[in-house]
């Protein structure tokens, strides 16, 4: 599933994610807590890709997945 957001839409979704698993450790949460920490990375990558996407002097370090 992909969903397309707004920039400010994208940061709301985020900071409710970042909410909802503060109070799990990494090693002992809940497989959905699995799943909102990953909705967050690609949140996150989004956004800084975005806010990167017309600065020439920054470098982006591009993940290859095998």
């Amino acid at each position: 599933m992909n969903i397309e957001l707004e920039v400010h839409e994208a940061a709301a979704v985020m900071e409710l994610l970042l909410r909802e698993q503060k109070m799990y450790s990494f090693t002992h949460a809940p497989k959905r807590v699995d799943y909102i920490r990953s909705a967050i990375n690609k949140i996150d990558d989004a956004l800084t890709e975005d806010a990167l996407k017309d600065k020439e002097d920054v470098l982006v370090s591009q993940e290859v997945s095998a």
